[in-house]
């Protein structure tokens, strides 16, 4: 056993996405999972779409050994995906859609890859609220409690996407399904204030039962200079509209020409596809990094982080992992203002505020490369927000007592 480990109390995670998908939901399991190894607890994260088992160490999450699923196939994810986001599918229990024949193989598959590593399990944890029958199903088959850790909450993701309504009857519906989902756990984990009041008082789960366990950041070692940074703004997220992304790359286009010293980036994993992509353009160029090791020392070379977001419910309960990526570099942050986790750039200092248009957003992005004073002030805040608050070490603690808080009972 790996020598981070003082104790063993192991965890099994239910993850429901590829483990190279979704890089802000996996960076949450990598790094509370790394810095829960530091306090005794070791995690093997399982996905239905994966035939690797991943275990914690001490620089993350790594592959343990092979679970024997028969076809894991991505496709299936792809699949999973376009029918969550589809009207079509709207009427189906998105919830339970895991459970059955699916959920039983999956859990056989999980509970003899225990067995034969001789593994004792004292919790599960489900990630996303979508995961509660995968997750319930396991814990019912190996006796222990289950905790979700809910990243975003479902139905407003839909209601956000315009799949369903909020406030009619078809939208009841589905708080009560994930209401009586969300009881099926020993323990809720949310990511933000605004989500625990809103699972407390439209998902009726009793406030004792609820912890809040917010995303954070590393701190890199060396935090650069304004001076000694490039000229680049960044935009480190996904490229769809949820994200609210063309603003950035609006305001980009208009800058290109009154701020040519500027260069401005968006993450892409594949060149090709982004020349094909619908907010291409010759103002904003692709990136992209194989670790994030690269990444943070990309970052922390950068001027400004950028942060476009939609003004709805489910974004605003979530707070972005790029913003506090953003802040472990150093780097002062830019973001339309939409209430929630952009209360805190506004609380902390970490950078500058925009109304949700284009000019505004693209005016904020010029004072703070043009003020070197409040650029260094935003860019200390941001170090010291992540040190003593945004902190992944200070979220391991929150959620291992979670984990206690069960076990106690």
């Amino acid at each position: 056993m790996n020598s981070i480990f003082k104790e063993e109390y192991v965890v099994a995670v239910v993850f429901l996405h590829p483990f190279g998908r979704s890089p802000g939901s996996f960076v949450r399991v990598e790094e509370l999972a790394r810095s829960l190894g530091s306090y005794g607890v070791r995690s093997f994260v399982f996905s239905p779409f994966e035939n690797i088992v991943l275990t914690n160490t001490s620089d993350g999450l790594r592959p343990f050994s092979m679970l024997g699923l028969i076809s894991p196939l991505p496709i299936y994810y792809d699949i999973a995906r376009r029918a969550y986001y589809s009207p079509i599918f709207k009427q189906l229990n998105i919830f339970a859609g895991l459970a059955g024949k699916f959920s039983t193989g999956f859990t056989k598959a999980v509970c003899r890859f225990l067995e034969r590593n001789r593994l004792k399990v004292a919790l599960v944890q489900a990630e996303q609220d979508f995961g509660v029958a995968l997750g319930a199903s396991l814990a019912s088959s190996l006796k222990v409690p289950l905790v979700v850790d809910v990243h975003n909450i479902t139905i407003e993701e839909l209601a956000a996407e315009g799949i369903i309504r909020r406030n009619t009857g078809e939208f009841n519906k589905f708080v009560e399904l994930e209401a009586q989902q969300l009881s099926l756990a020993d323990r809720v984990i949310v990511v933000s204030p605004e989500m625990k009041k809103y699972v407390e008082d439209m998902l009726m789960v009793c406030s004792s039962d609820v912890a809040c366990v917010p995303p954070g950041g590393r701190i890199l070692e060396r935090q650069k200079t304004m001076e000694e940074r490039d000229s680049r703004v960044v935009y480190a997220g996904s490229l769809n509209k949820r994200e609210h992304v063309g603003l950035y790359f609006e305001a980009a286009r208009t800058l290109a020409y009154q701020r040519p010293d500027l260069k401005f980036l968006a993450s892409f994993r594949k060149t090709r596809l982004f020349l094909r992509h619908p907010l291409r353009g010759e103002a904003v160029t692709p990136f992209w990094v194989s670790s994030r090791s690269e990444f943070f020392q990309f970052l922390g070379s950068s001027l400004v982080g950028a942060v476009p977001s939609r003004q709805d419910f489910a974004r605003m309960m979530g707070p972005p992992v790029k913003l506090f990526d953003y802040a472990s570099a150093g780097l002062p942050v830019v973001a339309n203002y939409i209430g929630g986790w952009t209360d805190t750039i506004y609380e902390e200092g970490i950078g500058f505020l925009s109304q949700d248009t284009v000019d505004s957003f693209g005016k904020s992005i010029c004072l703070l490369t043009t003020d070197s004073d409040a650029w260094k002030k935003c860019s200390e805040n941001c170090v010291k927000m992540v040190k003593s608050k945004y902190n992944w070490d200070i979220s391991g603690q929150k959620l291992l007592q979670s984990y206690k808080r069960v076990w106690a009972n």
